[in-house]
């Protein structure tokens, strides 16, 4: 998911490279907390707040609670769509 959002970040924010460290506030995430959004609830059908992602300034904090959302989320999909004895295995 990092390179994900590196990917979508550098054009979001239109800059040209993004360091796992680098403070995306002063990038101006702010701004592009709409768009990022968007991207993530199109191509991973990920729904978040603006004040989530506000609260990762860094490509590596985001990336670690992006995917934990994503884990979450799948969680969520078998535990409601399986009728499974364990999350994940349908022949539990």
């Amino acid at each position: 998911i990092s390179a994900y959002l590196r990917e979508q970040l550098t054009q979001s924010l239109g800059v040209k490279k993004i360091e796992v460290d680098t403070d995306l506030l002063a990038l101006g995430l702010e701004a592009s907390t709409a768009d990022l959004i968007w991207r993530l609830r199109r191509d991973h059908d990920l729904r978040l707040y603006p004040q989530e992602l506000l609260n990762y300034p860094t490509l590596a904090e985001m990336a670690e609670f992006v995917s934990n959302a994503l884990d979450q989320q799948q969680d969520w999909i078998c535990n409601s769509t399986c009728r499974c004895g364990s999350a994940g295995d349908p022949f539990g």
